[in-house]
C-alpha cells in the first residue's frame, strides 16, 4: 500500500482523473490540481509526493517547485514530460525533481516509481 498524501498536479481531465483513480487504489491520498497557482493554493498543507505535469497552462513544473511554500517542507518530486532525452533530464533533476518520467506512461509504472522514490528516501 501506498500510504502517502500526493498532490497530482495534471492539467489534462483525462490523465488527472486516471492517475489520481490508481495512485487512490494503490493507498495514498491524492488532492488534484490543474494549474500552478492551484498547486501552491494546495501547497499550503505538507504533502509527501508531488507528481507534476511540466508544461501547464499557466506555468510549468519547475516554477511549482521555484515557488513552492517556504512555511511547507518539499516533498518529494516526480516530473512527467513528453520530453524526457538527456538534456531534459538534467534540467528537470537540477530544477529540484527527484524522477523523472516519459509520458506517455502506465499508471501502474507510475505508482511503482513513486513507491520506489519514497523508500529510497525515508529507509
Amino acid at each position: 500500500m501506498l500510504k502517502k498524501t500526493v498532490l497530482l498536479v495534471e492539467d489534462d481531465e483525462d490523465n488527472s482523473y486516471l492517475i489520481s483513480m490508481m495512485l487512490e487504489r494503490a493507498g495514498a491520498q491524492v488532492q488534484t490540481a490543474g494549474t500552478v497557482e492551484r498547486a501552491l493554493e494546495l501547497a499550503v498543507e505538507p504533502f509527501d509526493v508531488v507528481v507534476s505535469d511540466i508544461h501547464l497552462p499557466d506555468g510549468n513544473g519547475t516554477e511549482l517547485l521555484a515557488r513552492w511554500p517556504a512555511t511547507t517542507a518539499k516533498p518529494a518530486a516526480v516530473a512527467l514530460t513528453g520530453d524526457a532525452d538527456g538534456d531534459a533530464q538534467r534540467r528537470l533533476r537540477a530544477a529540484g525533481f527527484d524522477l523523472v518520467l516519459q509520458k506517455p506512461l502506465l499508471p501502474e509504472v507510475l505508482i511503482e516509481r513513486v513507491r520506489e522514490l519514497l523508500a529510497s528516501s525515508n529507509p
